[in-house]
C-alpha cells in the first residue's frame, strides 16, 4: 500500500514493513540466484551471502539462525547452494517424516517475497539444510561420527 513520498507499506503476517516503492518492487521481482557448487571445505557467493562449509572434528551447539553442524560423511565433499524448487522437501532432524520446505518457510512466517533467497545446501538431490530454519535428519551427528561440517550463512561484505 502506497504511503506517500514513494514509500510502500507491506503487510506480513503480523509484521509491517515500510520500504521505497521501487525498491520493493525491484527486490519482489528479481529472480532467485543461479545454484552454486560448494566444496567441503569452501565458500562460495550466494544472493547477498557468503556460505561457508568447514570440516571440524569439535561440535559446539550452534547458532541456529547462522549455522548448523552435520556428520561430515553424510555431507561428502561436493555440495550445491540454491533457493527451493516446488516440490523440494526435507526430513527435518527429530522429526517423524519429511515436509514440504514451502510448508516450513510458512510455518517461520518468511514473507512470501524473501522465500526464493532462502539458502538451501543440497547433497545430489538431498536437501541437508534450510539455513536458519532447519537441518537433515540423515546427517545427524551421532556416537558414529568422526568428523563433523560446519554449514554457515552471512551477510557478503560486498553487499554492503
Amino acid at each position: 500500500v502506497g504511503v506517500g513520498g514513494g514509500w510502500v507499506a507491506v503487510r506480513s503476517y503480523d509484521a509491517l514493513w515500510f520500504a521505497s516503492g521501487e525498491e520493493h518492487l525491484a527486490e519482489s521481482r528479481r529472480p532467485p540466484s543461479e545454484p552454486v557448487e560448494l566444496s567441503v571445505p569452501g565458500r562460495v557467493a550466494w544472493g547477498g551471502v557468503v556460505v561457508r562449509a568447514e570440516v571440524s572434528v569439535h561440535f559446539r551447539a550452534p547458532r541456529v539462525a547462522h549455522e548448523t553442524f552435520l556428520d561430515a560423511d553424510a555431507v561428502g565433499t561436493a555440495l550445491w547452494v540454491r533457493s527451493r524448487l516446488p516440490g523440494d522437501r526435507i526430513h527435518p532432524l527429530g522429526a517423524a517424516g519429511s515436509r514440504k520446505v514451502q510448508d516450513i518457510l510458512i510455518d517461520a512466517r518468511v514473507p512470501k517475497w524473501c522465500r526464493d533467497r532462502v539458502v538451501l545446501v543440497v547433497r545430489d538431490h538431498a536437501i541437508l539444510w534450510v539455513a536458519g530454519l532447519a537441518s537433515a535428519e540423515n546427517a545427524r551427528i551421532g556416537r558414529d561420527t568422526r568428523a563433523v561440517v560446519r554449514l554457515s550463512v552471512e551477510t557478503d561484505p560486498g553487499e554492503l
